[in-house]
């Protein structure tokens, strides 16, 4: 069963207010990594640029990493290290 028929058929035997309860849980599961690139000014007035995963559940660092210049070299082993971009 795909995740689409196991959402409908969730929804149709519940009350609405236990439907929307049971489509934000089932959402939240699917999207429970956040993803951010931030930039963090230095003491020096230089910058440093940070790529964070967050688990939203557990609400933990997943993998984070930090460079002075970020480019493709650096950035797709950051995707590959929590699976989002095949080896």
């Amino acid at each position: 069963m795909d995740a689409l028929s196991f959402l409908v058929l969730g929804l149709r035997s519940r009350s609405p207010l236990a439907a929307e309860n049971l489509f934000l849980r089932k959402q939240l599961a699917l999207c429970s990594e956040r993803r951010d690139f931030l930039v963090a000014i230095t003491g020096t007035s230089g910058r440093l640029y940070v790529f964070v995963v967050l688990d939203m559940g557990s609400r933990r660092i997943v993998h984070w990493n930090v460079t002075e210049h970020p480019t493709a070299a650096w950035t797709v082993p950051q995707f590959r290290a929590i699976g989002v971009v095949a080896a």
